[in-house]
């Protein structure tokens, strides 16, 4: 798959153009975190699912449309209200918008403590019950997270989306996977649903925001059946899961590695 070259001149335009686009997206998020915040106090955080479909999903897709940013969601699986533990690849925070303005039902996140920096996704976090974990270095904190996480969704049955990866990966590879997602999956025995995200390269702004706009195409790949994984084959698995996105991505980009 080849991508098109950006156009210079928009590229010019760019910086401009982006600073009106941030304040304004951050505006935006500051509404969504508002509304957000008080409608989950006055139902008493009994509607949470609710609050995610109508509150903030179409804020993050209006953040979408003011940078033009388009998507696909391609179907290879069920989408059913089944709890599963989705998975991603991780390469831009397009990714953090994008998922949330898709609008997977009754569906919980796991984000990085790192974006406590960013008050109105903080707050947004918080209210929806997003898992925020500790970043790799402090491994104890990342266990109780997952910890936590557990016995939330064995209490609630929603399901969960997080990325393997465990931060932005620019380096156009698959990097390597860490190993909660497939921990919490083991103990779970729920299905693993990878889902690939491709952002043309000419519009991933990477770990920062200078996108052009355009489409992404989002796909939902077969889901991973794991009703008989056991811990002692953990490292086997989290390499099978992390194959499945390889293959898919080397067939996307054209490339072969590993």
């Amino acid at each position: 798959m080849i991508a098109a070259k950006p156009d210079k001149k928009a590229k010019r335009k760019f910086p401009v153009r982006l600073l009106i686009l941030i304040p304004s997206a951050v505006t935006v998020l500051f509404i969504t975190a508002f509304i957000v915040a008080i409608f989950q106090i006055s139902t008493f955080f009994k509607l949470r699912n609710i609050c995610c479909r109508y509150i903030v999903r179409p804020g993050c897709a209006m953040i979408l449309r003011m940078f033009g940013i388009t998507y696909t969601v391609h179907h290879q699986d069920d989408l059913s209200n089944s709890q599963k533990i989705y998975v991603i690849n991780h390469t831009s925070t397009i990714d953090v918008v994008l998922l949330p303005a898709i609008g997977f039902n009754n569906t919980r996140y796991f984000m990085s403590k790192a974006t406590y920096k960013y008050i109105p996704v903080t707050i947004i976090n918080f209210f929806i019950g997003t898992f925020l974990i500790d970043q790799q270095h402090k491994p104890r904190k990342r266990t109780e997270c997952f910890k936590r996480a557990e016995v939330k969704l064995r209490k609630t049955g929603e399901s969960v989306i997080l990325s393997p990866e465990g931060a932005v990966t620019t380096t156009g590879r698959i990097s390597k996977f860490n190993k909660g997602a497939f921990h919490l999956a083991t103990n779970m025995k729920v299905p693993i649903v990878p889902i690939y995200i491709y952002i043309p390269s000419e519009i991933d702004p990477g770990r920062g925001y200078r996108t052009l706009g355009g489409h992404v195409d989002v796909y939902i790949l077969p889901e991973v059946e794991t009703s008989k994984w056991v811990l002692d084959d953990l490292d086997k698995n989290r390499k099978m899961v992390r194959d499945i996105f390889v293959e898919f991505h080397n067939k996307m980009h054209n490339v072969s590695y590993e």
